[in-house]
């Protein structure tokens, strides 16, 4: 069972990286990752995360901030201009295993989850980039709108504008979602002044997703595939997945049929023939 001490201070706390982090407790936490199959296999074998920008999450109460019209408290329009296209994230769960999740997150039965760990995902984060880690806390569309309706007073060039995407509502509350947030300040910019950047990719400045590096036998410790795949299919993926990863890969056993003997008492009591009816 998680650690409630755990819950609450990655609500509370934003995590940039490991470094000075001296809670072996928090650093060892394991995260869960839902992927679809061919998304997993574009992950290990381009060894790159993928985070998606947050106007591609299918609930409409997510991303409100940067979804929502601006204006500031004269009543003037607010450009976010660029700001908004340079931040990406990715979802993670505290949360071991939940037929919900699997459902929800793996449409076509073909998916996998991967474990890794707070220390571990934030490892992978670039030196000198805007990329933290926190958990979501669940609200009511009350409280949301409340929030939203009072004038922020944060500068939305500055990291506190990232608080918004850590909210969702508490219909969602069982999934115990983490999220990865990554603020590519050089997406969108002008590609000619970016060309001394290491590994600049100019066919994905201006694309939905951004991509961090990784060692998948680092990141990930274990993988585990869908509940619903047959034995055939477990093997043809382990086979693989395997060819890029080398930690455990086993079949998840969320509905594993119990191997229970039950023991039954058939004695039946031989009913009295000769015993007088009465009445």
């Amino acid at each position: 069972m998680l650690n409630h001490r755990i819950t609450e201070l990655l609500q509370q706390d934003v995590f940039f990286s490991d470094k000075n982090i001296d809670d072996d407790e928090l650093l060892e936490t394991k995260i869960y990752r839902y992927f679809r199959i061919n998304d997993l296999i574009e992950t290990l074998t381009t060894k790159k995360l993928k985070l998606k920008k947050p106007h591609l999450w299918n609930d409409p109460f997510e991303n409100l901030f940067l979804k929502s019209a601006m204006k500031d408290i004269h009543g003037n329009e607010i450009d976010l201009g660029v700001t908004k296209e340079q931040i990406f994230a990715q979802c993670w769960t505290l949360k071991e295993e939940s037929g919900l999740m699997w459902s929800s997150y793996v449409h076509d039965k073909k998916g996998a989850k991967a474990t890794s760990t707070i220390g571990s995902l934030l490892k992978i984060i670039p030196e000198h980039n805007i990329a933290f880690i926190k958990a979501v806390s669940y609200w009511s569309e009350k409280e949301i709108f409340e929030y939203f309706a009072n004038p922020l007073t944060f500068n939305v060039n500055e990291t506190p504008l990232f608080k918004t995407l850590f909210i969702k509502r508490k219909e969602f509350e069982e999934e115990q979602e983490v999220r990865l947030v990554f603020h590519d300040m050089f997406r969108n910019c002008d590609p000619k002044s970016n060309i001394h950047i290491a590994n600049f990719n100019r066919n994905e400045y201006k694309s939905d997703f951004a991509f961090l590096p990784i060692e998948p036998d680092l990141l990930f410790s274990e993988i585990i595939l869908n509940p619903h795949l047959n034995e055939e299919k477990v093997e043809h993926y382990k086979n693989k997945i395997g060819k890029w990863f080398n930690g455990n890969i086993s079949k998840s056993k969320l509905y594993r049929v119990p191997n229970v003997t039950l023991i039954i008492d058939n004695t039946l009591v031989e009913p009295n023939v000769n015993k007088p009816l009465h009445g």
